[in-house]
């Protein structure tokens, strides 16, 4: 573990920008690590799963992976600064898990979940069949 990935996944919660949103589940977020450093990373959030929008089964699950960017892009667009809490390298390596609230309070992976354009981490949904 790189140094820069200790110091993320030890502190409990980290101010971030977004960078740009890379689909409903990701974005990019530039976390300034001490005075003068800083890294820009993948963060997923943590407990969630949205529909793909890079390889989907079918048309209305890439429908509907847009409506989850969409509605991530709105309530944390480029620029807006954002919480990290519960830092963790995600299991693909590159990336990390974490939970992102907006600074207005709203947490993503609750909006998502409300919005019904994403499902419980592990819960397995079909896009495709969903009405």
């Amino acid at each position: 573990m790189t140094l820069a990935a200790l110091i993320l996944v030890t502190i409990p919660v980290w101010t971030g920008t977004v960078v740009s949103v890379t689909d409903g589940d990701t974005l990019q977020v530039r976390v300034a690590l001490w005075p003068q450093v800083t890294i820009e990373t993948a963060i997923r959030l943590l407990g969630v799963d949205t529909p793909e929008t890079f390889r989907p089964k079918c048309d209305a699950e890439r429908v509907k992976g847009m409506e989850a960017k969409a509605l991530i892009v709105k309530l944390a667009p480029a620029g807006s600064v954002v919480s990290l809490s519960d830092v963790k390298a995600d299991k693909y390596g590159g990336r990390y898990d974490a939970r992102i609230e907006t600074a207005a309070g709203v947490d993503l992976a609750t909006a998502l979940l409300e919005a019904k354009l994403a499902v419980p981490y592990g819960v397995k949904m079909d896009w495709c069949a969903a009405p």
